[in-house]
């Protein structure tokens, strides 16, 4: 039945047919990465159960990861089947789970809306029939059964299933792997594992527990299959409260809370997944856990107490003093992170899902959340310009999809920080010495630094034409047309601020160090065509952007006409026109979408009559 839907999609489903090839190749991928997991570390049983204690309050655990009631211990033969033949039901087993969560993940609306439904009893049978098997002792199993569960969840109706889902397992002994108390007990007791190596080490070197940085990393404390496993967890646990209506996953947090209340200790649910982030786990569990507290950042009253603790956990370099109420907590500098732990490993998903979760926060918060311009946030957008755009192109990448996610990712922190400006008092020589996020985003790319060359040089110069390639060609296409995007969005969200920050500027005489951004964009001569040529790139959100640029351009420079066509056969300046009437055909045709291209047509129109 996987294969007859997998076979129906490829043959009729021409829309989705691509994603769906990718995401198959993808979950082929992670699926022999798990074979290989597997055999380097199971799951572990607990003895004991593990309580979490307030930060910086050691205690003594072991280490647990849930394995299924009853089941065979890790490395024990399923009864009844000689070993091969357990590594071929083992195999099997997974590879359909992966193909399945394939499928579910390009259209989950194959199970929920009822587009196949003689597939609903056959495939809600296997789930059932796997969920109890004896091979779901093997991580690699469960990882791909929670792929599919995570799949389902990504959206509001998959959200809602999968909580009533949990909800039954909690009340049967036999899937008692398949509930959240047995994450979190996890979570903790992973937490106190790490606690007593980390304080032990520092004892045998005759220090005390610092509130400094902790980055022992020990494969054997969390094996590849157990950290596959966690991540799994981890991750459909922040699909489905990303996903989940917000008053069930509030009803649905606190329940979880009560339940794992003992584990606790009366701490909030966010607290294990700090604690956890500060310690040496592998980099694919911290980056799982940054998402679990993003997805818990979607509820505004709670995004102020994220922010505090992540500033507790998180820094970008050795904390000069100790945070009121942390004196005892460990943390982890992000700047090690990234060039030493990543950089090694060509992997950047930490860094990427970290600034995602500070995305996320001040999203939620808003400007007046985020008081004084949001100067507490300033090491991170320092992180960003400092040590993750300046280097973009300078760091190798096992994944090369990944260089063009940062730079997304990066650009949208920009972006975020710019909408704090309007709370900035005026520029001074101490401000400077001191710039929040938003002015120091601002001057980095007024002043050519960092972030004018990975924006204008690197992402948008190479024009409409190579983005449109990509996404026929390769599979960097989606990701790359998503940076696009947002250096548009960024470029667009500067203009409204550059001008007053450089008279400010002026009056403190430091004005030749910096320009207005449409000054930049006259040098070198194509830059200025190749921005505008977006227009005509086949996607209405790059169009729109593309063209409000245009139109915000056109009120700067008068003469952007003529700069546009310097001979009346020029070859750029006819396909900007093209671009522009191809605009606003949409405007016309779909008001709705065309309505920032009619306004920048309109406002580019009017340069041009000025010019005239």
């Amino acid at each position: 039945m996987v294969y007859k839907l997998l076979t129906s999609m490829l043959q009729f489903d021409t829309v989705n047919r691509r994603e769906l090839t990718e995401s198959l190749v993808k979950a082929s991928k992670h699926h022999m990465a798990q074979q290989v997991s597997s055999s380097r570390g199971g799951s572990y049983l607990p003895t004991t159960a593990a309580t979490l204690a307030p930060p910086g309050t050691p205690t003594a655990g072991q280490l647990a990861l849930p394995a299924p009631p009853g089941a065979a211990t890790p490395g024990t033969p399923m009864t009844g089947l000689p070993g091969h033949q357990q590594q071929a039901v083992q195999d099997d087993l997974s590879s359909l789970l992966e193909a399945l969560a394939a499928v579910f993940k390009v259209r989950p609306g194959l199970w929920f809306d009822g587009e196949a439904p003689e597939a609903y009893a056959y495939v809600s049978s296997f789930m059932s029939y796997v969920a109890v098997h004896p091979a779901m002792q093997y991580p690699d199993v469960r990882v791909s059964f929670l792929s599919v569960m995570t799949s389902l969840a990504a959206g509001p109706r998959g959200s809602h299933f999968i909580l009533l889902q949990f909800r039954q397992n909690a009340t049967k002994p036999e899937l008692e792997h398949f509930t959240w108390r047995k994450l979190f007990q996890s979570v903790v007791a992973y937490c106190r594992r790490y606690e007593e190596l980390e304080r032990d080490a520092l004892i045998a070197a005759g220090q005390i527990v610092p509130t400094g940085l902790l980055a022992a990393r020990d494969d054997a404390l969390m094996p590849p299959g157990d950290a596959a496993l966690l991540v799994a967890y981890l991750d459909l646990f922040s699909t489905i409260v990303d996903n989940g209506a917000e008053a069930d996953m509030r009803t649905e947090l606190q329940s979880i809370e009560r339940e794992v209340s003992s584990v606790l200790l009366g701490l909030p649910i966010y607290e294990p997944l700090f604690q956890l982030m500060c310690h040496g786990v592998p980099s694919v569990v911290k980056a799982a856990v940054h998402r679990s507290i993003a997805a818990l950042g979607r509820f505004k009253d709670a995004a102020g107490r994220l922010l505090d603790r992540l500033l507790a956990a998180a820094v970008v370099s050795t904390p000069q003093s100790v945070i009121d109420g942390y004196a005892g907590l460990p943390r982890f500098d992000l700047v090690a992170q990234i060039n030493e732990v990543e950089a090694r490993a060509e992997d950047y998903s930490e860094t990427l899902a970290f600034i995602g979760l500070v995305n996320r926060l001040m999203e939620s918060l808003g400007p007046q959340g985020l008081p004084m311009a949001g100067i507490v946030l300033a090491p991170y957008t320092n992180l960003v310009l400092q040590f993750v755009v300046a280097h973009l192109w300078q760091r190798g990448y096992r994944d090369p999809t990944q260089k063009w996610q940062l730079a997304a990712v990066c650009f949208k922190h920009c972006q975020l920080a710019l909408t704090l400006l309007n709370s900035c008092p005026p520029i001074t020589p101490d401000l400077l010495q001191r710039q929040p996020p938003g002015l120091a985003v601002l001057l980095n790319l007024m002043g050519g630094k960092h972030l004018e060359k990975a924006l204008l040089h690197h992402v948008l110069q190479p024009g409409q034409e190579e983005l449109a390639a990509a996404m026929e060609s390769g599979t960097e296409g989606p990701a790359r047309q998503a940076a696009c995007l947002e250096g548009l969005r960024l470029l667009n969200l500067v203009l409204e601020y550059d001008q007053a920050a450089a008279e400010q500027l002026s009056v403190l005489s430091v004005q030749n160090r910096f320009a207005p951004l449409h000054q930049l964009l006259l040098v070198p001569q194509r830059r200025l065509s190749v921005l505008l040529q977006y227009v005509l790139y086949p996607d209405t959100e790059v169009q729109n952007q593309a063209v409000k640029l245009m139109g915000l351009l056109s009120t700067r420079l008068p003469n952007l006409v003529a700069l546009l066509q310097p001979d009346s056969e020029d070859a750029e300046a006819i396909l900007v026109r093209q671009g522009c009437a191809q605009s606003l055909e949409l405007a016309l045709l779909d008001p709705s979408a065309g309505l920032g291209v009619s306004s920048g047509v309109a406002a580019m129109a009017a340069g041009g009559d000025n010019d005239a």
